[in-house]
């Protein structure tokens, strides 16, 4: 290639990522001009109009749903309308029907006014309406309750009891779900609805890179458990969080003071930040000198702190504030969307 065409062809390529960029990615938000909700691309232009006074984020899978005229409906990334709600079919939100109305895993919960079930973005019912309130699906497995009886569900509509006085189940993650029993104790139970670590903690949370925090019931304290059931990090803090994948970090709370985690039990401080966040995608938020920015794993900024608010990051991107407007940077803190909106929610990649 000759040195002519070289920039050229450089320009061309930046240009032909970025618009892919834009084209695979949605962001949920809000118009300063008219105040409603619509979906950006990442060059900040708006792929569906900003005209919902209700309206929830876009999945992986390229469904969002919308609400028309009182009616939720189902959209597609263009903003088509795929499917509205009918007398007989109604859409709700994971657990008991109330919060976000969203697909997770290609499906959404549906059904009849007392019965739950899961449809795909065509309408069709993969799991019939029979349950009473039920879990989002993660990586094909869900949790539902039938009765006073709880279920692990498959796509298919297949379904294992969970045996024991169970009393809720919350979603899978890393093929556990924690459940807590009747007597408020928790523990975990697998894809195939056994229970795998039996309810011996006052309270637990999700597994994320091999590790879930756990509360034990003599000394109230917090730790982090292995999916046998055994202490990894014994129980010593007063508050967690789950660990983030990227990081290897967990924050935690220790005699009043945030600390951070890592899965040897080591544990980190961050001094230059009057906040400690936890980690998401490597980077937790931070504040100095009221403004806020982002440090990773070393304690380091990664992004100096120069905005009056932020989301954390998901999916490589996280909004930022500046004055009365949001936009979007990168994980290299690179300004993706100059601020321009009201409200937004998180950058959603399609797979």
């Amino acid at each position: 290639m000759s040195t002519f065409f070289k920039p050229i062809f450089i320009l061309v390529l930046l240009f032909s990522t970025t618009l892919l960029m834009a084209q695979d990615a949605l962001v949920m938000v809000k118009s300063a001009e008219t105040g409603k909700w619509g979906y950006s691309n990442l060059l900040g232009e708006f792929v569906i109009a900003p005209e919902h006074k209700t309206a929830f984020q876009f999945s992986e899978s390229g469904y969002a749903v919308i609400k028309v005229k009182k009616q939720l409906m189902i959209i597609d990334r263009t903003g088509n309308h795929v499917l509205p709600e009918s007398e007989s079919v109604r859409f709700f939100g994971s657990g008991g029907g109330f919060g976000a109305v969203e697909f997770n895993d290609g499906l959404l919960v549906a059904g009849e006014r007392e019965k739950r079930g899961f449809i795909n973005a065509s309408g069709e019912f993969l799991v019939e309406p029979q349950y009473e309130s039920c879990t989002p699906f993660n990586n094909g497995f869900a949790a539902a309750r039938k009765g006073e009886d709880w279920y692990v569900i498959d796509k298919d509509g297949n379904s294992n009891l969970v045996k024991g006085a169970i009393k809720g189940i919350k979603p899978f993650s890393e093929g556990l779900a924690p459940f807590h029993e009747v007597s408020k104790n928790a523990g975990f139970v697998d894809t195939k609805g056994e229970i795998v670590i039996r309810a011996k903690f006052g309270s637990v949370g999700y597994f994320k890179n091999g590790l879930a925090w756990a509360r034990d019931l003599e000394s109230n304290l917090l730790g982090f458990i292995n999916k046998n059931g055994d202490w990894e990090i014994e129980p010593k803090f007063e508050k967690v969080n789950d660990f983030d994948e990227i990081s290897g970090l967990a924050r935690v709370r220790m005699n009043a003071v945030y600390r951070y985690v890592d899965k040897e039990g080591n544990l980190l401080d961050q001094k230059d930040s009057e906040v400690f966040g936890k980690f998401y995608d490597g980077l937790a938020k931070g504040r100095k000198n009221d403004k806020l920015g982002f440090y990773d794993a070393s304690m380091s900024w990664k992004i100096e702190p120069k905005y009056d608010a932020v989301r954390d990051f998901k999916n490589g991107y996280a909004a930022v504030k500046i004055g009365d407007l949001w936009g979007i940077i990168d994980a290299s803190g690179k300004m993706i969307v100059k601020p321009k909106f009201a409200g937004i929610k998180d950058v959603i990649v399609f797979k």
